[in-house]
């Protein structure tokens, strides 16, 4: 955004990423603008002149006030299963309230598309985790066709069967970075397997799985955690 001379600027719950030149540029007086409740993050300036994340001019730069992007965090279970199910087949980020607590009612199914949900944004994980708990399962991944899905510094708490239920093809994958599993019960806590290949798994007895001749869909773990989980 450029602001030329005598412009009224007000600037409200924005969010800036990764921009060419910065973010916002001011003519006028930074003083005169309004900026309230917006992030920036890694905007920058090849020209070698001060990169800025917030609203500046040639003197100074001004930082957005805000740790993360408030505008598209998402803070209840039924507004995350709504915004996955109206997203399946495209790729989409989610970015979930800093230190928020979802409480699971039913699972969420995951069928198409890439799709990344994650805890704040580009926050520390050791200064932010966010919190999905209950229920008998808390993600459901399934689909014949590929797709990707990556969890980002979320901790799966609660569960009574299987947090994560990786069912899809073969040529998908679901990948958990900086996630954690704790006081989860049942049969797992990742259970990856190729159903349209076998049974389908109601999820109370692995003996009633069937061998499949099929590879499950790829599973990746990256600085994870486990932790008093009680399965069997």
């Amino acid at each position: 955004i450029n602001a030329a001379k005598d412009d009224k600027l007000a600037l409200k719950t924005s969010c800036f990423y990764n921009n060419r030149y910065g973010s916002v540029l001011v003519d006028a007086d930074i003083s005169c603008a309004i900026s309230e409740r917006n992030f920036g993050t890694d905007n920058f300036n090849p020209s070698g002149l001060q990169s800025c994340n917030g609203l500046g001019d040639t003197r100074e730069c001004k930082e957005f006030d805000s740790s993360s992007c408030l505008e598209s965090c998402l803070d209840n279970w039924a507004t995350l299963r709504e915004t996955i199910q109206n997203g399946n087949g495209t790729k989409n980020m989610i970015i979930l309230c800093e230190n928020v607590t979802l409480f699971v009612d039913e699972p969420i199914m995951i069928e198409s598309g890439d799709l990344v949900i994650e805890c704040g944004r580009n926050i520390p994980t050791s200064e932010n985790i966010c919190t999905v708990t209950g229920s008998q399962t808390h993600f459901i991944i399934k689909g014949s066709s590929s797709l990707s899905v990556i969890f980002k510094g979320i901790s799966f708490e609660g569960s009574e069967s299987i947090s994560i239920k990786a069912f899809a093809s073969s040529n998908s994958q679901v990948t958990f970075k900086s996630c954690a599993w704790k006081d989860n019960g049942g049969m797992a806590v990742v259970l990856a397997y190729n159903e349209y290949d076998g049974n389908l798994f109601g999820g109370w007895n692995l003996a009633d799985l069937s061998n499949s001749s099929v590879q499950a869909m790829n599973t990746q773990f990256e600085t994870c955690s486990f932790e008093s989980n009680n399965v069997s």
